[in-house]
């Protein structure tokens, strides 16, 4: 999986700076809910999604750089939400699990045993006449019974 570059008007190496040491937690989220009533960005920004994920930043004045690129940069963007999300990962190297997960993901896309024999037992199917079958789970359900369960008197 190729690594992600931080969306235009986010510096790459911004989660690593340090900065002001009057931004904190609080003012990133005062700052996501201006951004948010504000009206000056095009679509809706979720706010606990966001913070989320500038929270993983664990750097304050990265993440003002985040919201200050979103601001500048994707003000017209439809979902401002995602952008964020996507800046911040792209500024904090994946966990040891992301990227486990990513990379499982990727192999799993690229190669689809089940979907592939799928098909060519149909193309078997159909060459030598069988034509489409119903599932096995549905041939071989059992009957219903002709008369009702025995019960005691």
């Amino acid at each position: 999986m190729a690594p992600m570059t931080p969306p235009p008007g986010v510096r790459p190496g911004a989660a690593v700076g340090g900065g002001d040491g009057d931004v904190t937690g609080a003012t990133v989220l005062a700052e996501l809910r201006r951004l948010r009533d504000s009206g000056e960005l095009a679509g809706r920004l979720d706010v606990g999604a966001a913070a989320k994920a500038l929270a993983r930043l664990g750097d304050a004045c990265a993440a003002m750089d985040v919201l200050q690129g979103l601001q500048q940069e994707a003000a017209d963007e439809a979902d401002p939400t995602t952008w964020v999300v996507e800046a911040a990962h792209a500024l904090v190297p994946p966990t040891e699990e992301e990227a486990e997960f990513d990379a499982v993901a990727q192999t799993e896309a690229e190669f689809e045993p089940e979907a592939e024999v799928e098909a060519e037992v149909e193309v078997e199917a159909e060459e030598k006449g069988f034509g489409a079958q119903e599932p096995a789970a549905k041939r071989l359900r059992p009957s219903p019974p002709s008369r009702p369960p025995w019960r005691p008197p």
